[in-house]
């Protein structure tokens, strides 16, 4: 394949074939090679295709902004490609290689005939889409899948990554909700899930790799029955696991979990018995309290000690709220003062998440919510009056005893002080709303 060359150091358009060597822009069948020395842009600004692209220079960098097509490979060995909103393509199936410089696309989409091999430098797949394609040997008929093979180097990624994402002794950094639905790796690999960042590889296969939380903020999210088999598809470790951060399983019903150092062990509900799953952890965390709730999306939340409390209006939280069956420990308490519309509403939109949630055989709630009861950490907590008399709540002697519902939820009463409530339980449908 003939080379063309970017004749000098100076910035300019892709476009202008003055800048190449042999005067004209690289053609399809044609190698583009930015290897001059100095330090410039080269900007392509309208849809491009080359027959391939070779960047090795240090000082170079490669602005994208409209849709970019490599037809064969590309290799950055020095020097910066940097892709905004648009499609980086790269067809065929050879391997492309990254050893050096910087790759970073943003907002944008990564599309792969079929290996991208990084070996060093850095990536950056800032909420990017990388597709799943599927690329046919013409010569054998053989179907080839995309993949982005870390070998080396780091790829600092958020966004979607359907393609094969491959962790073999490089570093992965999750800076932002990222989906891996195709992720496999082994065990000199890194995974690193950063600060308030998400990891979703529920739909990925059984993983050895490791994953390491930056600090109490990240979530992980993995299939807890993987393929209908009650075994969770994280087979490897979890480093640095601390309370804040969060191990999200989908597939199944978690029933309940345990901690001791080392081993975080979760009972899921199976046919009409139990399974259980043992995850290795580490963590500095010293107790062994652990807090389970649903996620809101069919998936089930494990922390380490408790869920940090929700502040300020009940009305604020009602995307918090969840169920909890009638004999699981309530979660932490909300505090704040609040209008009995705030928690009529609460009732109201949580309800057909209750009726969803099959727990306990419930049933349908009332709308006069006639069977609701309080349960308070403190037994002169004030509900509408002193020890919540003017509600109709029959008084308990023992802190967290639950109260009779006398008409609270359906009374006139406007203003309601809910310090220490932990939540709301009905009676008739054997499970408790949790504010929390």
């Amino acid at each position: 394949m003939a080379v063309v060359k970017w004749a000098n150091g100076v910035s300019g358009a892709w476009s202008s074939g003055a800048l190449w060597s042999g005067g004209h822009v690289p053609r399809a069948g044609e190698t583009a090679q930015i290897s001059a020395p100095g330090s410039y842009t080269v900007t392509v600004s309208g849809a491009t295709l080359a027959g391939a692209l070779t960047m090795a220079s240090g000082g170079a960098t490669l602005a994208i902004n409209q849709t970019f097509t490599i037809g064969r490979l590309f290799t950055l060995s020095a020097g910066s490609i940097v892709a905004s909103t648009t499609t980086f393509a790269v067809k065929g199936l050879s391997i492309s290689t990254q050893s050096g410089g910087a790759f970073g696309i943003a907002n944008g989409t990564l599309s792969l005939g079929y290996i991208l091999r990084l070996t060093g430098g850095s990536t950056v797949l800032d909420n990017t889409v990388v597709p799943k394609n599927v690329t046919i040997d013409h010569d054998t008929g053989v179907e080839w899948q995309s993949e982005i093979d870390i070998a080396g180097g780091t790829l600092n990624a958020s966004g979607t990554i359907d393609a094969n994402l491959s962790v073999q002794s490089g570093v992965l950094n999750v800076t932002g909700p990222l989906i891996a639905s195709a992720m496999s790796g082994f065990a000199t690999g890194q995974v690193r899930i950063g600060h308030g960042a998400s990891l979703d590889i529920s739909q990925a296969p059984p993983n050895p790799e490791s994953f390491t939380f930056a600090d109490a903020t990240g979530i992980l999210r993995a299939n807890a029955a993987y393929q209908g088999v009650f075994a969770s598809n994280v087979t490897g470790p979890i480093n640095n696991f601390q309370p804040g951060d969060i191990l999200d399983l989908t597939g199944a019903t978690v029933k309940s979990a345990s901690y001791s150092p080392g081993l975080l062990t979760v009972e899921f509900a199976a046919g009409r018995g139990y399974a259980s799953e043992t995850f290795q952890v580490a963590s500095s965390y010293t107790g062994t309290t652990t807090a389970i709730k649903s996620d809101g999306q069919g998936g089930w939340d494990i922390t380490l000690g408790a869920f940090a409390p929700l502040a300020g209006p009940l009305g604020a939280k009602l995307a918090h709220t969840h169920m909890s069956p009638r004999s699981a420990a309530p979660t932490a308490a909300a505090h704040g003062a609040l209008a009995r519309a705030d928690i009529d509403a609460t009732i109201a939109k949580t309800a057909p998440r209750f009726l969803a949630s099959n727990v306990d055989a419930p049933r349908p709630v009332a709308a006069s919510f006639a069977s609701w009861s309080v349960d308070r950490v403190a037994a002169t907590d004030t509900i509408g009056g002193a020890n919540g008399s003017a509600a109709g709540l029959v008084d308990a002697t023992a802190a967290g005893t639950p109260r009779t519902h006398g008409g609270i939820l359906s009374s006139a009463t406007t203003t309601t002080t809910l310090d220490g409530l932990l939540g709301v339980t009905n009676h008739h449908g054997g499970a408790a709303l949790m504010f929390g």
